[in-house]
């Protein structure tokens, strides 16, 4: 068993009280899917030849403007730090 100081030990607290409240964070969730669905975009993209007629050239610069615009979004409707959630 590890002895860990009070510091040490207050401040792994801190850290499972934010990863806990990360998990119900909607900036967080909007953040992990947009970057699921952009690691899978050339994946799909190679996969099934006939989706690039309908994806538009510039598609990341669109996917990047709505992840900016729903964390703005998020930003504001935010009210507490993570580890109060």
């Amino acid at each position: 068993m590890i002895i860990l100081g009070r510091d040490t030990h207050q401040a792994m607290q801190r850290i499972r009280s934010a990863l806990a409240g990360a998990r119900r964070s909607w900036t967080i969730r909007l953040n992990v899917t947009v970057g699921a669905l952009a690691a899978s975009l050339p994946v799909a993209q190679d996969a099934i030849p006939q989706l690039q007629a309908y994806l538009p050239a510039d598609v990341y610069r669109y996917a990047m403007a709505a992840v900016v615009l729903g964390n703005i979004l998020l930003r504001i409707k935010t009210n507490k730090p993570l580890s109060e959630r």
